[in-house]
């Protein structure tokens, strides 16, 4: 619409036989800007909580048992399993994220 508010200031005027319109300007009303600020917002937010896709990497037998080994303190041992699993998984997802991210650096580091 700016672009032609121009044309419309002319044909105005035109259409007045006198120059009494200097400028013509358009605003978007309240509710949509603040729609369009919220749509961005939640566009934003969800790309920011997207789960990577990232390749999990095993983790060696030595880092394996160091995990069994830090979890042995629990007693439980479902609890104690659980905490296992869940520590392994998450060893695994940084080390992909590792991988990818040296896979993506260019060969003169930067």
């Amino acid at each position: 619409m700016s672009a032609l508010a121009e044309r419309y200031r002319t044909e105005m005027n035109s259409g007045l036989g006198k120059d009494l319109i200097r400028k013509v300007s358009f605003t978007v009303s309240r509710k949509v800007s603040e729609k369009r600020i919220l749509e961005t917002e939640e566009r934003e937010s969800e790309e920011f909580y997207k789960e990577d896709d990232v390749e999990p990497v095993p983790l060696t037998d030595n880092e394996r048992a160091q995990v069994v080994s830090s979890a042995a303190v629990i007693p439980e041992p479902t609890l104690r399993e659980a905490v296992v699993r869940a520590t392994v998984k998450d060893l695994e997802w940084k080390k992909g994220i590792a991988a990818r991210n040296s896979r993506e650096k260019s060969p003169d580091g930067v």
